[in-house]
C-alpha cells in the first residue's frame, strides 16, 4: 500500500478520503488539500499535518464546508468505499497466519483487532484511550480471537489483561505501522472486525473496508470528524461509530459486548 508511504496518521488518511469525495471545492480547500498530499507524497508528514492545521485555523469555515460536502455526497462516497488496498504479496502471507491463530482454536472463531489508546498530546491521549480492563465485556466474548493492533511497548497492558481478563491478545511485531505500513495494512485487511478508539487504525480500516466499530469519546478535538449522534459517517461505508460520553460512564462496552456476542453466534452458525 504505497499511497502513504510507511507513515501513518488518521489525519491525512482521513483526508485523502475527502479529497476522493470531493465535487467542486474552494480554493482553499483545493490548496490545502494539493499541498498537503504533495507533502504527504514526499514522506513529509509533520509538514502536511502542520498545514493542514495551519490552513484550518486561517479558514476555520474549512471545517465546516467539508462537513457540509462530505453531508451532501455521503452516499456516493460511502458507494466507492474501499479506496485503499492491502499490497497484494503481504496479504495472502497475514491472511495464513491469521487462519493459523483460528484454526488453533477449540472452536470456530472472528478475528477482532483492538487498539486502544489514540492521540498525540498528554491530554487528548487521556480523552481518547481507553485501558484495557475496561473492555472486558468485549474481551470476554467467547469464540472471538483478539488481535493487538496498538504499536508501542505494552508488555505490561497485555500481561494485565491476560492474568486479569484471561484474555491472550495475539502481537506480531512485524506488523507495526511506523516500521512496515504494508504488513499493518495486510493484518488489519485480514481480519473479520477491528474494535479501536478514535485514532489512526479507524481511518485505515475504514478505508480499506474492513467492517469496523469506533469508540467516539465526547469530548475531543477530533469530533468534529464524526458529526452528531448518526452511528455511521459519510467517510467510510464499513466504519460504525460508538459514542462514549464523559457523563455516561463505560456502558458503551455492555452495549459492544452484547453486539459482538450477537455479531459472532450469527457468523460461527453459518460456518
Amino acid at each position: 500500500m504505497s499511497l502513504v508511504g510507511n507513515q501513518f496518521d488518521g489525519t491525512i488518511v482521513s483526508e485523502l478520503g475527502e479529497h476522493k469525495i470531493s465535487g467542486s471545492r474552494s480554493s482553499r480547500i483545493a490548496e490545502l488539500h494539493r499541498s498537503a498530499l504533495e507533502l504527504a507524497a514526499h514522506d513529509q508528514f509533520d509538514e502536511a499535518i502542520a498545514r493542514f492545521g495551519e490552513l484550518l485555523n486561517e479558514a476555520p469555515d474549512c471545517a465546516e464546508a467539508v462537513c457540509d460536502r462530505a453531508v451532501a455526497e455521503a452516499s456516493e462516497a460511502r458507494a466507492r468505499s474501499p479506496y485503499l488496498f492491502p499490497d497484494d504479496a503481504a496479504l495472502p502471507r497475514w491472511r495464513q497466519q491469521v487462519r493459523e491463530v483460528i484454526d488453533a482454536a477449540p472452536q470456530r472463531c472472528l478475528a477482532v483487532g483492538i487498539a486502544w489508546h489514540g492521540g498525540n498530546d498528554p491530554a487528548e491521549m487521556r480523552r481518547r484511550s481507553i485501558p484495557l480492563m475496561l473492555w472486558r465485556d468485549i474481551l470476554r466474548v467467547p469464540q472471538a480471537i483478539f488481535v493487538n493492533l496498538q504499536h508501542g511497548d505494552l508488555r505490561r497492558e497485555l500481561h494485565v489483561a491476560h492474568s486479569e481478563l484471561g484474555t491472550r491478545l495475539y502481537t506480531w511485531d512485524d506488523a507495526d505501522p511506523f516500521t512496515s505500513l504494508d504488513d499493518f495494512a495486510a493484518l488489519v485487511a485480514s481480519l473479520d472486525l477491528v474494535i479501536s478508539v478514535d485514532n489512526s487504525t479507524v481511518h485505515l480500516a475504514g478505508a480499506l473496508g474492513v467492517p469496523t466499530w469506533a469508540i467516539v469519546s465526547f469530548p475531543s478535538s477530533s469530533y468534529w470528524r464524526w458529526f452528531g449522534e448518526s452511528s455511521q459517517t459519510p467517510w467510510y461505508s464499513s466504519v460504525r461509530l460508538f459514542r462514549r460520553r464523559a457523563d455516561s460512564g463505560d456502558h458503551v462496552f455492555g452495549e459492544m459486548g452484547r453486539e459482538l456476542r450477537t455479531l459472532v453466534e450469527s457468523q460461527t452458525d453459518r460456518a
